[in-house]
């Protein structure tokens, strides 16, 4: 008799879950998983169309907001006597500067100069 009841009780768990758990679950695991999806699959292409709407002076803005100090030479300073990097910056005193400012990576690249017009074509405009 007990194996019945036990039996029964497996049974009528299965059926609760089945008909009680699962078309809350599903569906809700399902909307979570595409919207991890959709954001790793989109995240350049959504990043890109906000850094095109926004301005100049918003993006200025915006990067003295999210300034980090991500590079190697903020947070270290050779102290081996024969560091080719302190023998640079010895040598090169205050005119060492990094290879790269924060700027050439977070502002727009600025228009590329263009040539004027012929003269024969400032008449059409």
């Amino acid at each position: 008799n007990m194996v019945f009841y036990h039996t029964n009780f497996c049974y009528e768990t299965t059926i609760w879950f089945t008909r009680r758990v699962r078309p809350v679950t599903g569906p809700a695991l399902v909307l979570i998983g595409s919207y991890f999806l959709f954001k790793y699959y989109f995240f350049g292409k959504n990043a890109a169309l906000k850094r095109r709407s926004m301005t100049v002076e918003e993006q200025i803005k915006w990067a003295e907001d999210n300034k980090r100090s991500f590079s190697y030479d903020n947070h270290y300073t050779p102290t081996l006597a024969i560091s080719t990097k302190k023998q640079i910056r010895e040598l090169m005193g205050k005119d060492w500067k990094p290879a790269y400012s924060w700027e050439d990576y977070v502002l727009m690249p600025k228009p590329r100069d263009v040539p004027p017009l012929p003269a024969e074509f400032e008449e059409l405009q």
